[in-house]
């Protein structure tokens, strides 16, 4: 806190006698107010003294007879000085004490912040302004007793110079970039704090990494047209299908503290490639090693690849018999009644699928309709998901009735005589029987499902779901006779639960107009972008998408998500089962009573009209549901 001095006043002395020393002074007042009343003093002997204020000049009057001498007290912004001493509490004045008043001002007050980034390009300046106060002291008239104060006069700001925000940038070695605009606008400011970016550094420029433009992509970007004509999107042997541009290195930056900053190294990816593709001229050039499609495939590697492409200019049927081809098919036409199409790549369907079947290990495209039709994609990796999902409810079981038979046989009630004497299998048996009877019936539908597929699938699953018909269905567990039997039982099925997680990999599509009494499964979407689905069963390792369209009747399992706009019929006789795996939602805007949503054992019936449903499977495995009944 700063104090200003305005002015210093001296007593001015009227003349007249008064008693010099105080003590003495109180004694004569005493003895002459003797016999008299404490309101007597009105004559013109008996008169009070006073203070008062004059253009900045205290000017004392002692008092008169019995008057009283006027005391001086001091009040805010101001400082008194009586003798050389400062006024703390109210005080009594003659005339021939010296005193002096200062007003108390505060000065203006600023400071300067200056921040540096880390990577020195930019310097962050805060300003922060306290302003000053000034204050003057008014006239007071003659008073037995006065207080001193200053009055608010004005308000002052600091004055900051641009030179002085210089300095403090060339003091912490700011020297380049400096935004002198910026600077001016931040000095010139009325308040109390802003924050500038000051001085801002020259990033490094040019850097380019390398760019790989695959030209074949220009025809696909147009493909509409393609479809419309029916002609396919195909390369010839030799055709160039990727250039690769070399990365530029660029020229360096300056930071704010005038240091240089080389530029980053340019990224240098090479041209991916898998069969049907040569690289020349050093790896930039991919040219096709073989006619047929283009294939990108990746997300953050991107491999490019030439797949062999068979075309069928029309229907696949009478004359063309069944088609197996270990790359891509495309058929220009419709798959008629009994004929079936086996893909190793994709299966691009311009017409109808009708009492068809399909087969791909990649994407299958339908264009219009699957009417009575099974369609599979991703090849054996939908046969491995749904196999896999019974082999992780079996391990969970299986686990929990080996821990139960634990902690049975180490109760103290528990006899474990017979179990000595015939066999752990008693003990197996009779969990089965009473509490695990799911298991037995897991078992049957894991066997079935291995049986009905008819392409070669790993030969351990053979030999697990074996064991496990052997030893719990019927009197199969009778037959076990020591613990370490189900123990590594437990661990077989734990080792195809591995092996299954490792083979299924492949996530690839099905897409599709309409569905009608079909069968489609897929390690990735079903996307029906047309009226919807027909009492069919749609299985998806990925999400099942009818944004648009209806599904009534019929089953449908996802595992991320199921997304319907109507889902079941008014009439309540069309119902549909929703089966939700791991943590797949359910979301639909209409839905009809009738409609069953399944997760493990629990089951649950819609029973009314429903807006906006969503439904999903909390962290206890119960099936949550949210949104707008209506009666």
């Amino acid at each position: 806190m700063a104090f200003e001095k305005v002015s210093t006043v001296e007593v001015q002395t009227r003349g007249g006698s008064f008693v010099k020393d105080l003590k003495d002074k109180d004694k004569a007042n005493s003895i002459r107010l003797v016999g008299r009343s404490a309101d007597q003093g009105t004559n013109e002997e008996d008169r009070n003294g006073s203070v008062m204020l004059s253009n900045g000049q205290v000017i004392v009057s002692n008092p008169k007879g019995f008057g009283k001498f006027p005391t001086i007290s001091r009040g805010a912004n101001v400082e008194v000085l009586i003798n050389g001493e400062k006024l703390t509490s109210p005080t009594v004045v003659n005339e021939d004490d010296h005193i002096e008043v200062s007003v108390i001002n505060t000065e203006p007050f600023f400071s300067l912040d200056l921040e540096i980034s880390k990577d020195k390009m930019k310097a962050l300046l805060t300003l922060r302004k306290k302003p000053g106060k000034r204050y003057s002291i008014e006239d007071i008239p003659p008073s037995l007793e006065v207080c001193i104060s200053a009055k608010y006069q004005q308000e002052i700001w600091p004055e900051v110079g641009l030179q002085q925000v210089l300095d403090v940038l060339h003091e912490n070695k700011v020297i380049f970039g400096i935004r002198e605009d910026a600077i001016q606008k931040a000095v010139a400011f009325q308040g109390k704090n802003i924050s500038i970016v000051a001085a801002v550094g020259q990033k490094p420029t040019g850097v380019q990494d390398s760019k790989i433009v695959y030209t074949f992509q220009n025809r696909v970007a147009n493909q509409d047209s393609y479809f419309q004509s029916g002609n396919v999107i195909s390369v010839s042997i030799g055709e160039v299908l990727a250039v690769k541009q070399p990365p530029v290195t660029g020229y360096p930056g300056i930071d704010v503290t005038g240091e240089s900053v080389p530029p980053r190294q340019p990224k240098d990816e090479p041209i991916l490639i898998k069969g049907g593709v040569h690289l020349i001229n050093d790896g930039t050039v991919a040219m096709a090693a073989i006619s047929g499609k283009p294939v990108l495939e990746g997300s953050v590697r991107k491999y490019l690849s030439v797949d062999p492409v068979y075309v069928v200019n029309g229907d696949v049927g009478i004359y063309t018999g069944n088609i197996r081809f270990k790359g891509n098919i495309i058929i220009t036409g419709s798959v008629l009644d009994s004929f079936s199409v086996d893909a190793g790549g994709s299966i691009e369907l311009w017409g109808d699928a009708r009492l068809a079947t399909l087969f791909a290990n990649r994407e299958v495209t339908i264009h219009n309709n699957a009417i009575t039709a099974r369609i599979q994609a991703g090849g054996l990796s939908v046969n491995y998901k749904q196999i896999l999902q019974m082999l992780r409810v079996l391990q969970d079981r299986l686990e929990s009735m080996f821990n139960a038979a634990r902690i049975l046989k180490n109760q103290p009630a528990f006899s474990t005589a017979d179990l000595k004497a015939k066999g752990e299998g008693q003990l197996v048996q009779l969990l089965i029987d009473f509490k695990y009877k799911d298991i037995p019936k897991i078992i049957k539908a894991f066997v079935q499902a291995l049986s009905k597929v008819n392409k070669a699938l790993d030969p351990m699953l053979t030999e697990v779901a074996t064991e496990l018909k052997e030893k719990l269905c019927n009197l199969g567990p009778l037959r076990i006779k020591e613990q370490t039997e189900v123990e590594l039982l437990i661990a077989k099925v734990q080792k195809a639960v591995e092996t299954e997680e490792w083979l299924i990999s492949t996530k690839v599509n099905i897409t599709v107009n309409y569905v009608q009494n079909s069968v489609l499964r897929t390690t990735g979407d079903i996307i029906v972008t047309g009226p919807g689905s027909i009492a069919s069963e749609l299985e998806a390792g990925g999400s099942i998408l009818i944004p648009y369209g209806k599904v009534r009747g019929g089953r449908l399992m996802a595992r991320d998500k199921i997304k319907i706009w109507e889902l079941g019929s008014p009439t309540g006789d069309s119902g549909v089962n929703i089966q939700l795996l791991d943590n797949c939602c359910l979301e639909a805007k209409f839905v009809h009573p009738g409609v069953i949503l399944e997760h493990g054992t629990e089951r649950l019936l819609i029973q009314e009209n429903n807006r906006y449903l969503r439904a999903w499977v909390d962290e206890g495995g119960h099936i949550k549901l949210e949104g707008i009944a209506q009666k």
